[in-house]
């Protein structure tokens, strides 16, 4: 586990459902971390689910990662979407999260 909470108890798209995450200590002190999420909700109005690999750095104040979502990965109504976002977060304080999402024509 890294030494950031990455959790995100929930998404305005739907519900965090499980991460994994791993870090490498660094010797200049910035943590790497590389990791996986699962994301089950909905996205203008289509319904599914969706995992997020994503790869970044904890400098010891402030998390940040990149996410793309793993192709194939997606199910039901999300089928085949693609997409990437960022995450930031100073220690101890509220994070930001953005992520775009393209969806296929039904």
């Amino acid at each position: 586990m890294a030494n950031a909470e990455f959790g995100l108890p929930e998404l305005s798209v739907g519900n965090y459902v499980c991460s994994m995450h791993i870090s490498r200590e660094a010797n200049d002190g910035v943590d790497e971390v590389v990791g996986f999420q699962l994301v089950d909700g909905e996205i203008a109005g289509r319904r599914g689910t969706l995992v997020l690999q994503t790869l970044g750095e904890f400098d010891g104040r402030v998390a940040r990662w990149d996410a793309t979502v793993v192709p194939g990965s997606s199910t039901g109504e999300l089928t085949n979407a693609t997409g990437a976002g960022r995450f930031e977060a100073p220690h101890g304080s509220t994070a930001s999260y953005e992520l775009e999402v393209t969806l296929s024509d039904r």
